[in-house]
């Protein structure tokens, strides 16, 4: 008895979170060191033009040890500048470092460490603030409850920046599941209308006896043992009917994709699997993961989630497995012989 399972997926609906445009890690790096500029050259702005009433506002016998003619010197200006880029130098790495805490460390001393850099990032926002907020009031003429929005708007655009990044780093973690250099592998295939059909043998009770003490073949032809490993795995399709077999490609043999046959598997792919990005694209990315680039990379260079990478690789690797199986099929059904001519040679 055969019993025949289709799984086809076709005309499923795929999110638009996979087809959505996502701005890349180089915009939010450019936010983020747009802002940190910003912030140092307020701080500093601010440090020159008070330099001189803090100048004036010192006693006499300071202004005298630091200048014999009592004008102030100019290493002095250069100094208090200098000094007012620690607050947003010191903020951006507090965010950072909060972001990304270190795994490794115990509960007390990750508590410890946490706590003394958010005293770094408090202390050094409100330094900042304070510059900014009497450099707007100074500048722009505004209340200083108004200037106080300028802190808000630059400093915390930093924060926000380093957050974005990190989120969008860890959304790439997620999807890829594997590291960088890593292949994709080919468990998660697109199942259509051509993909082959899952079936399930019963075989006589002499033979299922027979079969108790070894390895069991699967209706795909699959036969597992305890010393095989995933990365030597191949999977044999096995037809129970003409005992054809076509060995499946693993995900080592699938980085091979002939450039001749890019155009016409990406056309295939875009009629036969639920996958909704252009011909232009699919090739684009078989073409790359042909030269051997990884999934992040592919990701990054052609603008769709590491996760459609790997699925535009397994639905090229099904459908070349497929022309296999067909190839196999065709073969095996040549080398029957022909009914009428064997007939007129008997008679």
């Amino acid at each position: 008895m055969i019993t025949e399972m289709d799984t086809s997926t076709e005309g499923a609906e795929m999110p638009n979170a996979e087809t959505a445009p996502r701005y890349g890690r180089g915009f939010y790096v450019a936010w983020f060191a747009l802002f940190t500029l910003i912030s140092m050259a307020l701080n500093g702005l601010h440090a020159y033009i008070a330099m001189p009433r803090a100048w004036d506002a010192m006693n006499d016998s300071i202004r005298g040890w630091l200048a014999v003619s009592g004008a102030m010197p100019t290493w002095l200006a250069v100094t208090a500048v200098a000094v007012s880029q620690i607050p947003p130098v010191a903020l951006a790495c507090a965010t950072n470092a909060l972001v990304k805490p270190d795994p490794h460390t115990t509960s007390g001393r990750g508590t410890a460490a946490r706590s003394t850099t958010w005293t770094i990032a408090g202390g050094a926002f409100v330094l900042s603030a304070i510059a900014m907020t009497e450099l707007t009031h100074m500048l722009l003429g505004v209340p200083l409850y108004v200037a106080a929005i300028m802190p808000i708007i630059v400093d915390v655009s930093i924060v926000a920046a380093v957050l974005r990044l990190e989120i969008r780093r860890r959304g790439h973690a997620e999807e890829a599941h594997v590291p960088a250099d890593a292949s994709p592998q080919v468990g998660a295939v697109e199942q259509t209308d051509d993909a082959p059909v899952n079936r399930t043998v019963t075989q006589p009770p002499a033979r299922r006896e027979a079969s108790q003490s070894t390895p069991v073949e699967r209706a795909t032809g699959r036969v597992t043992t305890a010393r095989e490993t995933p990365q030597e795995r191949s999977v044999a399709h096995r037809d129970a009917n003409r005992g054809a077999s076509v060995t499946r490609p693993t995900a080592q043999q699938n980085r091979v994709v002939v450039p001749d046959d890019v155009e016409a598997v990406a056309q295939r792919i875009v009629e036969q699997t639920t996958i909704t990005q252009s011909v232009e694209v699919i090739g684009d990315v078989l073409t790359r993961h042909a030269a051997g680039e990884s999934q992040r990379r592919i990701a990054g260079a052609t603008s769709v989630s590491a996760s459609t990478v790997g699925r535009i690789v397994n639905a090229a690797a099904e459908v070349q497995y497929a022309d296999a199986l067909g190839g196999a099929e065709a073969d095996q059904d040549s080398d029957q012989p022909d009914p009428a001519r064997v007939l007129a040679a008997v008679g």
